[in-house]
């Protein structure tokens, strides 16, 4: 199954920030920002506004809402300016590079029509997973570093691991607001004491949400409403107190007592992520462990060895020194991060600009997706998973994957603090984030086990994401993109024709949990790195908001999942249909949406900063 590249509808069961930009921003004069704030004040009685702002959401009315609401768009309307000049600066930069690029596909289109791929199905939660990995004949790609926690409980025959949990189970007592000051605490010193974060990965958090984030976030919700087209944006802007009353829905909060069933489901005492129940009413003995939360915990993709010899002799020659895509333009720097990223002598930021030419762009105004280390991952709403794709820099390199081209980095530190969680005990476990994470972060990785999809028999069908999707446009793309043999751009091409996958069902890591919803705050994005075979990809998950502690992470399991479980759908997201007010907010208009997000984000923002950064236990690392 293939990611959506748009949002779809279906059911909210068991499946499966910003990092403040380093481009340079256009520094306008005063006059002009004087004229914006002449504009906001001849508009608004600001006295009346400041009030608002610190104003706890639930204290004010309706109509205050509105106000505030109508005031927080116009302030993101405002801060709108086209990016012409940065995205000429960059165009500029990698022009020498694609040109050679889009030359090529000049050609190709004169050997024959293009392609499209096709969208394979998607993923069918309601099925079990059964049966557990056994992890034999597996080829093992590079691992994370990983400290056994001995207190964790290891996988094995599933109904003696299903016992092994159930037993393991007791009650706790737990508080949000100390567990997301402390996360919170946590993820501060992993940074400050990881050098290679400490002076590049900035987290900023703002009560006005990003201008570019807001754009997008409307843009995904009417090409929702309108079934990938955009709806009218010329009706008026009509709220009811229900629609402003969901802006001011707080995220889940559990009771105090809750039932842990696992302390820690990864083993990693480096990455442990916690597994609670909080079903009403469920005692220890009526507790329930699904078929669904035993399996094999992995942060890497692993490769039947036994299966694919063909595939397995082809990686040793993909990544012998005359083929491997590395570099070395940046070994023997000395410093924690190398400059890799927009450096013309680096192979892999070469390949990674190249790539960027396969990216339709259906609004100028948006740049196209960059893959840096740590700048954003923005993708816009009409973007396609088949042709966002990044190349990151890796071990082999001469700078060993610790430089500004490379977004599997993030995910590999493993800062992000998450837990399991479920509410029903008819639906599956879902994951909430413990801390702030900026939008356009790479947050982890999703894993399984990669297999052909023709291989895969009816279980194993609904859980696989395709990974290389068998497009004949990329099979022809590709290969010329290196300097290879015939003989060996003949295999690859070979290769690119299959559909690949990774499948997480007996095998996999927190991702494989996320819940779907109509409206998604995480999104895949496909990365390579030493070459184009399927152990080179990675699906990546990167937040599209800004997620603030407590937020559920979400996936859009896809279009023909929304088909299956479009009258079954949990999520009851605004414009789920499922929603008992749904008929309200598809009423909104683009101007309505825009007001509802911006507001939403600065009531998010007013808790984040009420319950952890005002915290008296929160501290500060220099």
């Amino acid at each position: 199954m293939t990611p959506s590249s748009t949002s779809g509808s279906g059911r909210r069961h068991n499946r499966i920030g910003r990092v403040r930009s380093t481009r340079a921003k256009v520094v306008y004069a005063a006059p002009t920002r004087e004229r914006r704030a002449n504009k906001l004040a001849n508009q608004y009685d600001m006295n009346e506004i400041e009030s608002l702002k610190e104003m706890k959401p639930e204290d004010r009315t309706f109509e205050q809402d509105k106000l505030l609401a109508s005031y927080l768009a116009e302030t993101v309307k405002l801060r709108l300016r086209r990016r012409a000049k940065d995205l000429n600066e960059l165009a500029e930069k990698v022009e020498k590079i694609v040109r050679p690029v889009k030359d090529i596909r000049k050609e190709q289109a004169k050997k024959g029509p293009r392609l499209s791929a096709v969208s394979r199905s998607v993923l069918d939660v309601m099925k079990e997973r059964k049966g557990v990995c056994t992890g034999k004949n597996i080829v093992r790609l590079p691992r994370l570093p990983f400290v056994r926690d001995n207190d964790s409980i290891a996988v094995g025959d599933l109904i003696k691991t299903k016992e092994a949990y159930k037993s393991n189970a007791s009650f706790c007592s737990v508080r949000d607001e100390k567990t997301f000051v402390a996360a919170e605490n946590l993820l501060r010193e992993q940074i400050f004491l990881d050098k290679e974060l400490r002076d590049y990965m900035k987290r900023t958090f703002s009560p006005h949400i990003d201008e570019d984030l807001l754009v997008h976030q409307t843009q995904r919700v009417r090409l929702f409403l309108g079934n990938g087209r955009m709806t009218h944006d010329t009706d008026p802007i009509v709220h009811s107190k229900v629609t402003l009353d969901y802006a001011k829905k707080e995220e889940y909060c559990p009771s105090r007592s809750r039932i842990k069933i696992l302390s820690n489901i990864t083993r990693n005492r480096i990455d442990p992520i916690a597994v609670f129940s909080d079903v009403p009413g469920e005692t220890l003995r009526s507790l329930v462990i699904p078929d669904t939360l035993v399996y094999t915990y992995a942060d890497r993709n692993e490769l039947p060895e036994h299966s694919y010899p063909g595939l397995t002799e082809f990686i040793k020659e993909a990544e012998s020194k005359e083929n491997i895509i590395k570099c070395s333009c940046c070994s023997g720097n000395g410093a924690p991060i190398v400059p890799c990223w927009q450096n013309p002598d680096c192979a892999c930021y070469q390949m990674n600009a190249k790539l960027q030419v396969l990216q339709a762009q259906s609004n100028k105004n948006f740049p196209k997706t960059n893959f840096s280390t740590f700048e954003p991952i923005l993708i816009p709403p009409r973007s396609d998973f088949y042709d966002t794709i990044g190349f990151a820099c890796s071990e082999r390199c001469g700078c060993h994957g610790r430089c500004t081209n490379n977004v599997t980095l993030l995910p590999e530190k493993k800062i992000f603090i998450t837990e399991l969680f479920r509410v029903d005990a008819n639906m599956g476990f879902g994951v909430r984030s413990m801390a702030a994470i900026p939008a356009g972060t790479p947050i982890m990785e999703f894993t399984g086990r990669l297999r052909r999809r023709d291989d895969l028999d009816e279980k194993d069908e609904s859980y696989a994401f395709d990974v290389v999707v068998g497009n004949e446009e990329m099979a022809r793309f590709v290969p010329e993109l290196g300097g290879w043999s015939d003989d060996f751009k003949k295999k690859l091409k070979k290769i690119l024709r299959i559909p690949w996958c990774v499948n997480p069902r007996e095998y996999g890591n927190v991702g494989r949990t996320c819940c779907h919803s109509c409206v998604p705050n995480l999104r895949f994005v496909r990365v390579f790195q030493k070459g184009f075979l399927p152990t080179h990809a990675r699906l990546l998950l990167v937040t599209m908001i800004d997620i603030f502690p407590g937020v559920e992470l979400t996936l859009d399991y896809g279009e023909s999942y929304a088909e299956e479980q479009l009258k079954t759908c949990l999520c009851k997201e605004i414009v789920c249909k499922q929603n008992p007010h749904f008929d309200q907010f598809k009423q909104l208009s683009k101007d309505g949406f825009r007001q509802f997000y911006a507001l939403k984000h600065h009531n998010q923002y007013k808790r984040f900063e009420n319950k952890v950064l005002n915290s008296p236990d929160l501290k500060s690392f220099q």
